[in-house]
């Protein structure tokens, strides 16, 4: 895993898994067995991940993480599109 200025690399390995970094998984919140959504983009692909109904009813995922979570990602895609 590399980080270049606040963007993480990952490398897929022989069966095709790609490792969310540590700090990723900390800062957003991911436990194991996260589910995640593969978007289309016109660059690629990027990686959602699916709240379940109990997350969102129960608030397992506090409202300030959620929004930050959201905010860094719209922000990783104004930066892509630089």
């Amino acid at each position: 895993m590399n980080n270049i200025s606040n963007q993480y690399t990952a490398t897929m390995n022989e069966k095709g898994r790609i490792t969310i970094p540590s700090k990723i998984r900390k800062m957003e919140l991911y436990k194991e067995g996260q589910k995640f959504y593969f978007l289309k983009t016109e660059e690629g692909y990027a990686l959602v991940p699916i709240l379940t109904k109990e997350q969102l009813e129960e608030d397992l995922i506090p409202k300030e993480e959620l929004s930050k979570s959201f905010d860094n990602a719209h922000q990783i895609d104004i930066e892509l599109e630089l």
